[in-house]
């Protein structure tokens, strides 16, 4: 039997993923929505993040686990976490269109077509700071 080690996240490292998350939060013009950011254990398995969301009241909680198994975070991965998860929030409203027993094709469309608007708009914002995509 193989004994699994836990990696702690820090304190400091949710600060770090706080602010990576505000900073992607921006980037992938999420202002539609309140983003409360957690460093807490949440029913996600093995994953080193979480997001839970309320479409109905725009308020979701973006989570950093603290137990990373085998794994030390360091800042890039912490960082691709907080992207991760704030993709989840891009996704959430297709999702939930997507769901829905009595939504129409133009709502999934319209929300689809928010859903790449939004993405578009990040890119192209990347690419105007580093000068390519």
């Amino acid at each position: 039997m193989t004994k699994t080690s836990f990696r702690k996240t820090t304190k400091a490292h949710f600060r770090f993923f706080e602010a990576e998350v505000g900073r992607w939060a921006r980037v992938l013009g999420l202002s539609h929505v309140r983003i409360h950011v957690s460093h807490e254990e949440a029913d996600c398995g093995d994953a080193y993040g979480w997001m839970e969301g309320d479409l109905y009241n725009a308020v979701v909680t973006i989570g950093l686990a603290r137990n990373w198994e085998d794994t030390v975070p360091t800042r890039e991965q912490l960082s691709r976490v907080a992207l991760h998860e704030c993709l989840h929030v891009v996704t959430a409203e297709l999702r939930y269109k997507a769901k829905e027993r009595f939504v129409d094709a133009q709502e999934i469309d319209r929300a689809e077509h928010e859903t790449v608007r939004r993405l578009e708009n990040a890119f192209l914002t990347m690419k105007g700071k580093r000068g390519k995509p």
